[in-house]
Formats: structure tokens, sequence, C-alpha cells
């Protein structure tokens, strides 16, 4: 792409290239974070090693805005375990223009995670105890300047990471920092999910600005005790569901100016604030295996029939637990696994 075709598609200003990021201010953006979760009477993390809020902020940087999803469709969910993570996340994201060039780069990164933290909508996620860890990522040249932060615990690990082979979903590992399994009910699991993403334009990814993580499809539960049988096989859920890029079509027009572009992320926030609510009936999948216990875990379960249901996509597994400190199960893991 040329810098005159970059110019048309970039609401924000001409491209021109990433400047270098020192060590010392992503040390002063979990700094920062820091010191807004201790205000907030949340525990410190500590820097994660997860590159998918880099890789994201150079994107963002690339097109020149901030969007919760990338020019290949992928959702924050989907970067992070890409990237290999696989602890419960959430991320969150802030881009600025500057049409007369950056001059302080610290001064950006105080903005930006100011406003991370201090947006009411945000406050409950980024002050969450859940999290241990920051990953951080940050990319700026002379007109733009863009900051992910992606928070994420710290509860298990892998043995082997979920993975689906002849219809089988299978993983194991075992829990830690304050996780507890006494006893084989004390582990749950759903699946979830999504469509294999579509790669979107700048046009479409400027009209929304909020994602979720599909649908729930499947329920994954321990086998009955001998001689005992489960008496339901069906639930069903309530989910929100948010406007994607596709619903709009992909050579949706580009605001030649900032005031244009505000009014469409204005709409997008709208948007937001009314996400479909739809019901979703789907069933409860007795396991074939389900070894858990204080020492790990390993479960395995056929999921063909949701599987044939739904089709290729991304199907995420999250794995719900006990914590120290905390009423109910909490998420302690979230994994998405792309399956054709």
């Amino acid at each position: 792409m040329t810098s005159q075709q970059r110019r048309y598609y970039s609401p924000f200003g001409p491209s021109v290239p990433p400047l270098p990021v020192r060590p010392e201010y992503y040390d002063r953006a979990l700094e920062l974070v820091n010191y807004f979760r201790k205000e907030g009477n949340a525990p410190f993390v500590e820097m994660g090693r997860i590159p998918a809020a880099q890789r994201h902020a150079d994107k963002c940087l690339a097109i020149g805005m901030v969007s919760q999803w990338d020019p290949e469709g992928l959702k924050p969910y989907m970067r992070y375990s890409l990237a290999g993570g696989y602890q419960a996340s959430t991320a969150f994201m802030w881009g600025k223009p500057e049409p007369e060039g950056i001059t302080d780069l610290e001064l950006m990164i105080e903005d930006g995670v100011t406003w991370i933290f201090e947006t009411m909508g945000n406050r409950r996620m980024v002050l969450d105890s859940l999290y241990r860890k920051a990953n951080i990522g940050i990319a700026w040249n002379k007109h733009n300047f863009m900051l992910v932060v992606e928070l994420e615990g710290d509860y298990v690990e892998f043995d082997s990471l979920p993975a689906v082979a002849n219809h089988v979903l299978a993983f194991a590992g075992r829990v830690k920092n304050g996780v507890r399994i006494q006893s084989e009910a004390d582990l749950s699991a759903d699946l979830w999910y999504d469509p294999l993403p579509k790669p979107a334009t700048v046009g479409q990814l400027l009209r929304v600005n909020a994602y979720d993580y599909g649908a729930i499809i499947a329920s994954l539960r321990r086998p009955p005790p001998a001689g005992q049988y489960w008496l339901e096989d069906w639930t069903s859920l309530t989910v929100e569901r948010h406007t994607a890029p596709e619903d709009f079509p992909s050579n949706s027009p580009v605001p030649s100016n900032p005031v244009e572009v505000q009014a469409l992320v204005q709409e997008a926030y709208h948007r937001n604030e009314r996400p479909r609510r739809v019901q979703v009936d789907y069933p409860l999948l007795t396991c074939s295996r389900w070894d858990v216990s204080a020492e790990g875990f390993a479960v395995a379960a056929d999921i063909g029939s949701v599987r044939r249901e739904s089709g290729p996509g991304v199907y995420r597994l999250n794995l719900w637990a006990p914590m120290e400190g905390r009423d109910g199960s909490v998420n302690v893991a979230g994994y998405a696994m792309f399956v054709s």
C-alpha cells in the first residue's frame, strides 16, 4: 500500500514509520497500572509475557486507528490464545492522534493508562483482584499513539493444551495460586463458539467498538456415579451479542476528518449499549474422562455433536473453579481453538 493510499484509509493522518519504544517506557506503563490498582485497593500485577498486546498495538498503528477487532477479524481473546495465552484475560486499548506531532511519549502513556482506569465502564474489570499480570503494548510514530493493556490471571498450568482430535476435546493440567479443587465437582467447563474470523476494512472497524465471546454451545460435566444418571441433558443461557465488522459493507466509507471519525465512534458506542440478548439452548455433555482432584485434572469429551452442528470456527474452552477469598466459582482459564 502506498503512502497516498494509506492516507486515504487511515482516519488519523498519514502513515509514517513506527518509532522505537525503550524498555523503560513499558516499565512506566506498568508502574502507572499498579498506581491505579493501588488507588482502587486492587493487588499489584507483574509484567506478563504474552505478546498479543504488542502485536495488536502495532496493527492499530499500521491502520491509524485503535480497535478491539483487527484487520484479520480477530477478537482480543482470539489474539491472546494465538499468542500462547490461556488464562482468564481482558484487554483495554486507547489511541490518540497528534496531527502536530508527538513530542512526549511518557505523557501519552500517562494519558492512556489514566483513560483506561478512569473510564466508568472499565473500572470494575481493571480493578478486579483476579488479575495478576499485565501484558502491555505500545506503538507510536510522529502522528499516532496506541496503547494496549491486557490483564490476565495466573491460575492454571496445562500439561497439554486443550485440543480437538477426531471430535474429542481433551486437556490436562493443574491449578495454583489459591484455586481450590477439593473434589471432582469443584471443576466445571463450558464451550463457546464463534465463526472463523473474516478480514475487515477500516471502514468496518470504525463502526464497531465492542466484542463478545460468541455463544455457548455446550457444558461439560463429569460422569455420574456408578448406578446413577443425570436427569437433564439440556439447559439454556441468555447471552449478549454485539455488532461485528461483517455486519457492515466492506466498502463502508472512511471519513476524511476527525469530526466525522468521532461521530462514527460515538455511534459505535451507542450500539454497544444496546447489545442483542439471545437465549441459547445447549447440551450438557457427559465426559468420557474426568480425573479431577487437588493434584490436577485430565478431561476428555466427545464434542462431535456440537461440532457438526456449529461447523468450522473458534471454540473457546472456559474453566471454572473455587478460589480463596471469592464467592462461588471463577473463570480461571480461557483458551480459543481454531477448528476447521
